[in-house]
C-alpha cells in the first residue's frame, strides 16, 4: 500500500505503523457497466467489473472482505478503527510488486511463487481475494498478506470465476517483471495451475484465449502495451 490523498501512513503510539484508508465513491461507473455487458456478451463472467459504490459501500465491503478472509486462514490486515468511510489498518510491510522490482533473480522468483501459493490457499479454502494484483499483496519473505479489499467480485460473478479472476490479474501484474526471463515465470505459471483445481484453471485459461487477439496485437506494439500482455499470451498458452 502506497501513501495517497485517502491512504495515509500514520504511527501508532506503542510503536509499528499502521494505516488510514478514507473510502470515497468507486470512479469509473460507465466504464464498469459496459465491461459487464461485454463480459456478458462474450460469456466471460471473470471480466466482469463490480458495480460502483458509495464510500459508506466500499467501506463495508473491505470490512466485510476483511473477516471473510480471516475467517479462511488468508493473512489481512487486522482493522484498529472503523468508522463510515475509514478504517485504520495494521501495517503488513512492502507489497509483492516491490519485491518483483528488486535486482536479484531469486527473490523477485520467490515472490512470484509465493504470491500463487497464496492464491492456491484461498481457493481451496473457498475464498477469492478483491483485486489480485500484486501492488495489492503484501511480501515480508515468509508471508503474503493481501489488502485493498474494498470491492468484492462475488458479487457479479461465481466463484469459480472470481478465483479465475484472481488467477489473470495476478499473472498480468507480475508478468511484466520478468519480461525476458519467459522460461522461468512459465515454469511458475505451470507450477501454480497444477495447484488450482481444474475447473478455476480452465475457466483462467478459456478467458486468456479469448483475449488472445488484443493480445498479440499489444506484444506486437511494444513498450506498456507489450508488458501489460505479456501473462495473457503466457497464460493462454500454458
Amino acid at each position: 500500500m502506497a501513501s495517497t490523498a485517502r491512504v495515509r501512513r500514520e504511527p501508532l503510539a506503542g510503536g509499528g505503523w499502521a494505516w488510514r484508508k478514507t473510502f470515497g465513491p468507486t470512479q469509473r461507473a460507465a466504464a464498469r457497466s459496459l465491461l459487464r455487458i461485454f463480459a456478458g456478451w462474450r460469456h466471460l463472467p471473470a471480466l466482469a467489473a463490480p458495480p460502483a459504490q458509495s464510500a459508506e459501500r466500499a467501506c463495508a465491503t473491505e470490512y466485510s472482505m476483511i473477516g471473510r478472509l480471516a475467517a479462511l486462514g488468508a493473512r489481512v490486515p487486522a482493522i484498529l478503527e472503523r468508522g463510515e468511510r475509514e478504517l485504520v489498518l495494521e501495517d503488513l510491510g512492502p507489497t509483492l510488486s516491490s519485491a518483483l522490482q528488486s535486482p536479484q533473480a531469486e527473490e523477485r522468483h520467490a515472490a512470484l511463487r509465493a504470491g500463487f501459493r497464496a492464491l492456491a490457499a484461498l481457493h481451496a479454502a473457498g475464498g477469492h481475494a478483491s483485486q489480485a494484483f500484486a501492488r495489492n499483496l503484501t511480501w515480508d519473505g515468509q508471508r503474503v498478506g493481501f489488502i485493498d479489499l474494498e470491492e468484492d467480485p462475488g458479487t457479479v460473478m461465481p466463484l469459480v470465476a472470481a478465483q479465475a479472476r484472481d488467477l489473470l490479474l495476478y499473472v498480468q501484474s507480475c508478468a511484466r517483471a520478468f519480461e525476458g526471463e519467459e522460461e522461468q515465470f512459465r515454469a511458475a505459471l505451470d507450477e501454480a495451475l497444477a495447484l488450482e483445481p481444474a475447473p478455476v484453471r480452465c475457466e483462467a485459461q478459456r478467458t486468456a484465449r479469448a483475449l488472445a487477439l488484443p493480445a498479440a496485437l499489444a506484444l506486437r506494439l511494444g513498450g506498456d502495451a507489450r508488458r501489460a500482455a505479456l501473462g495473457l499470451h503466457w497464460l493462454a498458452q500454458a
